[in-house]
């Protein structure tokens, strides 16, 4: 990478920020610096593996899975269960169950002793903690962090008022799921469990279910459950960032990432875009990795992933679309995709991979970057490793090179 750093224009590793900037690593002049903007607290994983609140207007570096803080750029959302942390508040409803509160047999993911304990009565019924909700005709994620506590299984419904829509089984002893539903590990025997589901407008309930493994009727033993923290429903098709809540809905504002006024450092009539990144949740929808802008969107060079992540790069000059690449979808995990550019002269790489060329076309004058950020101000769902700007259109070898994973 040493070469292609001597060669790039800007190079942004995060790691060096403060409130309202991400320091860019080239240029060191403060010419190549990010304007960041959260008007808003939010949370993140932490180098020591557990959940943090930042303050508003401070970039999130995330360590989660990674010993390499990737930033962290989401959409605007908001939690709407109340008492994220408290199952056993007048909010929250134990149905066939109890609920111990504050326990201090395992920290929770913040390492603090605030999670709770849904414990299985003896009654051979369904066992749960739900709490009503109000839905519209939209997808929405409802997600709760989860560990084993005698019982290994639990399960997630949205209810809206006319269906029930049911994950599939979330394993606590394995971190797997069978059936719908997403499952990530948050260490210490913790599992970020979350499910989506189109919902029709009406009020409803959300629902953490405990299993046995095979159903959610059975049999209860009085004493086992599980360890619950962080419940989270969202509008929305994949879960974001853990956002705290107690007596009312609580709204993360989104992350914004951008320099303007940077012609100098962007090729005008050459270049190379080059992004690596991580897909998380397995949903990524418009996730616009790396922008250049110029006359109010009407000039555009872009990296980003379509509804289905399927990543694809991209021209616009005056208005007009003259290149458009595509390659396969991506998978959840790591990524590098790197776009050159030259007019009638262009070539996309993902992962080491040819995804496409293009042989006409035009370069549009650009004079803006913007990280994350799709046209309509929003940020989408993905964390940022680095980017790098060349102000040449590198030779193909080397843009397998620098997207080989």
């Amino acid at each position: 990478m040493s070469s292609f750093f001597d060669e790039s224009s800007l190079c942004l590793i995060p790691s060096g920020y403060k409130n309202g900037k991400i320091y860019s690593v080239k240029p060191t002049d403060g010419s190549g610096d990010l304007t960041f903007t959260r008007a808003s607290n939010a949370t993140r994983v932490n180098a020591s593996g557990l959940i943090e609140t930042v303050a508003s207007g401070l970039p999130r570096l995330d360590y989660l899975g990674s010993t390499c803080g990737k930033l962290m750029l989401e959409p605007q959302r908001t939690n709407q269960i109340l008492q994220s942390e408290a199952l056993g508040s007048a909010s929250w409803t134990a149905f066939n169950a109890s609920v111990s509160s504050n326990v201090t047999a395992t920290l929770d993911p913040q390492g603090t002793n605030n999670a709770d304990k849904l414990i299985e009565d003896s009654s051979s019924a369904f066992h749960d903690a739900d709490q009503v909700q109000t839905y519209t005709a939209a997808a929405y994620t409802i997600s709760v962090f989860a560990k084993a506590a005698g019982r290994n299984h639990i399960f997630l419904q949205h209810f809206d008022g006319s269906t029930f829509f049911t994950s599939g089984t979330f394993n606590l002893a394995n971190g797997t799921v069978s059936g719908s539903g997403s499952i990530v590990s948050y260490g210490n025997g913790w599992y970020r469990c979350s499910f989506t589901a189109t919902t029709v407008s009406g009020t409803g309930k959300a629902y953490i279910n405990l299993s046995n493994g095979t159903t959610g009727n059975y049999q209860g033993d009085g004493t086992s459950g599980v360890y619950l923290w962080g419940c989270q429903v969202e509008a929305g098709a994949y879960a974001t960032s853990y956002i705290p809540t107690t007596s009312a809905a609580v709204t993360r504002v989104a992350d914004a990432a951008s320099k303007t006024g940077i012609s100098s450092l962007i090729g005008q009539t050459e270049g190379t875009l080059f992004a690596e990144l991580e897909v998380i949740n397995g949903i990524d929808n418009f996730g616009i990795w790396l922008r250049l802008s110029g006359s109010l969107y009407l000039n555009t060079i872009i990296i980003y992933t379509n509804a289905s992540r399927v990543p694809t790069a991209e021209v616009n000059v005056a208005g007009s679309q003259v290149v458009l690449i595509t390659g396969a979808a991506l998978s959840v995990g790591y990524h590098k995709l790197a776009f050159a550019y030259k007019g009638n002269d262009f070539a996309f790489y993902v992962d080491g991979v040819q995804a496409g060329t293009d042989t006409s076309g035009t370069v549009p004058t650009c004079d803006e970057i913007y990280i994350d950020q799709y046209i309509d101000g929003g940020s989408r769902n993905a964390t940022k490793k680095q980017a790098l700007l060349f102000k040449t259109r590198l030779p193909n070898s080397d843009l397998a090179t620098l997207t080989s994973l």
